[in-house]
């Protein structure tokens, strides 16, 4: 699996996340958009590991970033879940936005973590 192209899919997703929130929103709160900024962020690690002597490197910093993103987000499902229970919340489309950013980041990390794991496995079978 190429992960620079997994990341670069995931990166694409935050950033039409960010933007299509923004743009439900009504323009009001650019921080909509950070999912986009997030995502962006991505993008330049998903670039960066497409050369061979980064990869390692690169991939460690994605899922480091995907991990902090994963702790910033993660409030959005349990507002997420009382929303949907029935409980009244202060601006229930960023606490979506927040859900959605946290799930897709839940996703790719776990992506990542299997992609490391086949890494070290190949690595040591060649030994």
């Amino acid at each position: 699996m190429m992960m620079w192209k997994v990341t670069l899919v995931y990166a694409l997703g935050l950033i039409l996340l960010g933007v299509g929130t923004y743009l439900g929103t009504g323009m009001v709160s650019w921080t909509a958009l950070i999912p986009s900024i997030i995502g962006v962020l991505f993008v330049i690690l998903g670039f960066l590991a497409m050369k061979d002597n980064l990869r390692k490197h690169v991939m460690h910093a994605a899922a480091m970033l995907a991990l902090i993103t994963i702790i910033a987000t993660f409030s959005g499902i349990t507002q997420t879940i009382q929303r949907f229970s029935g409980v009244e919340i202060a601006r229930p489309q960023a606490a979506f936005a927040k859900a959605a950013a946290c799930v897709l980041t839940i996703a790719f990390l776990g992506m990542c973590i299997r992609s490391f794991i086949a890494a070290r496995r190949s690595r040591t079978m060649g030994e």
